[in-house]
């Protein structure tokens, strides 16, 4: 039996199954009322992410650099725009 998660939003554990999408359960929560995806092995790893900010510093194309990790130009481009936020300094004005 798969065990019950969390709420991601509010953290209860008051949680009951509320149909499927795209193959996986959804979840309920019945404190917040959000409902949500358990993502549980997920996402992309940070090795693939960390690529793509290097290729992309590099001067490869978003368009390029998606086509050579397997990803979209959308997501590299959020990729390098995090990693610009967090280790870019903002100039005082």
């Amino acid at each position: 039996m798969q065990e019950r998660p969390f709420c991601p939003r509010c953290g209860s554990v008051r949680v009951v199954k509320s149909g499927h999408a795209w193959g996986r359960q959804r979840w309920l929560c019945r404190r917040c009322q959000y409902q949500f995806t358990r993502r549980d092995g997920y996402g992309t790893p940070d090795e693939v992410k960390q690529a793509a900010v290097t290729l992309y510093g590099y001067g490869l194309s978003l368009n390029a650099v998606g086509h050579l990790l397997g990803s979209c130009a959308q997501s590299v481009m959020h990729w390098v725009c995090i990693y610009v936020d967090h280790t870019c300094p903002k100039p005082e004005p």
